[in-house]
């Protein structure tokens, strides 16, 4: 059964074309790409209590997302609001991190990028988007925002996305860091669900891949939970492959 975030998402001929367009200009540097997001999701998914996520059942991961336009993407989780990076976006992040603040209309936590997100990776990404154009909008880097409460103000707590569009094949690999700060409240499940519902919205996405270290208990539960299986070894020692496909309808749970 197709979670509500699935059905909610409103597609448009510019998403559709998406994933089969285009794909020449990102294929050369796709294993480049893949470096980056294999750090991502092999670690800091550390501390994803497993209380606070059974707390984020499938009711709760369930919310709306919304494809905006051709130049911006948007998805809207329970608690979240994902905002995929545009140009401007990475600019800022290199050049005035308040900037960035601004542009998202969060707080950006002093930690900030998580993990192996650092420097080089957001200049590797804002080279991709400015090759790519509006074409590969939504394929790389998603910042994951909490919002506002009554005693909270939204803050950036998380990243994650895509190494790019589909392959030929119609693989897409998946990575995600979350901040010290928000870890152990169930974001990184959140997160991956929303954007594995996102990718598969588009007809190009076949399977998803993602890897993990073998002692990082934390991020293969929340890759389990997101409905990826272990399909085998990774591309270091240490590290295990797991892929999500299209026809898997398996919720987020407890």
């Amino acid at each position: 059964m197709r979670s509500s975030l699935s059905v909610a998402v409103q597609l448009d001929s510019a998403k559709q074309t998406r994933g089969v367009v285009g794909l020449d200009q990102v294929n050369a540097v796709a294993d480049r790409a893949l470096v980056f997001f294999d750090c991502l999701v092999r670690s800091h998914c550390v501390g994803e209590d497993r209380h606070a996520l059974g707390m984020a059942s499938i009711d709760q991961l369930e919310g709306k997302a919304r494809f905006v336009s051709a130049d911006e993407c948007y998805i809207q989780t329970a608690r979240l609001d994902l905002v995929a990076a545009t140009i401007e976006h990475l600019d800022a992040e290199l050049e005035n991190p308040q900037r960035l603040a601004t542009l998202l209309g969060a707080e950006i936590p002093p930690s900030w990028p998580p993990g192996e997100y650092n420097r080089y990776a957001i200049a590797f990404f804002l080279a991709r988007l400015k090759a790519g154009g509006s074409l590969v909008s939504g394929w790389y880097v998603w910042y994951a925002i909490q919002r506002a409460t009554a005693i909270n103000r939204a803050a950036l707590v998380a990243c994650g996305g895509y190494a790019g569009p589909p392959s030929a094949d119609g693989t897409v690999e998946i990575g995600y860091s979350v901040v010290p700060e928000a870890r152990g409240r169930g974001y990184a499940t959140e997160l991956v669900h929303a954007l594995a519902t996102w990718a598969f919205e588009v007809p190009g996405a076949r399977r998803i891949l993602a890897e993990s270290h073998v002692e990082n208990s934390a991020s293969i539960a929340v890759l389990e939970r997101c409905g990826f299986r272990r399909i085998g070894p990774g591309h270091e020692p240490g590290y295990v492959r797991f892929q999500r496909d299209r026809r898997r309808t398996t919720e987020p749970g407890p």
